[in-house]
């Protein structure tokens, strides 16, 4: 990054993207493919996620140690929608819940 902007850039910001809802159970038989389709799409909500909230939360901690503000957003099917449109979230589904988390965060990053 120096050597294109010329100075010395620091990252003071962590952006934790599908945050809360992380895929509910391991890979299985079905391999790859099935994992690659977890990320991306999420699976239903099914109780404790073996201990998804607890690893989630640990991570959290573990980012705030190098990073002076972390922000978490929340997975959202409409962000790959948004993608796939080649639209910005807050324009393609502005009242979902990740593009009202990523339109605070730039509100905050930019009254700094």
């Amino acid at each position: 990054m120096e050597t294109y902007v010329g100075d010395t850039v620091v990252a003071d910001v962590a952006v934790l993207t599908q945050w809360d809802k992380a895929p509910a159970a391991p890979v299985s038989a079905e391999g790859f493919g099935a994992r690659l389709k977890q990320l991306f799409f999420g699976t239903p909500d099914s109780g404790d996620n073996g201990g998804e909230k607890e690893r989630l939360t640990a991570f959290e901690n573990d980012v705030k140690k190098s990073f002076e503000t972390v922000y978490t957003v929340p997975f959202d099917t409409n962000i790959q929608k948004a993608q796939e449109n080649g639209i910005p979230l807050p324009q393609f589904a502005p009242e979902c819940e990740a593009a009202c988390v990523y339109r605070k965060i730039a509100e905050q990053l930019n009254s700094q």
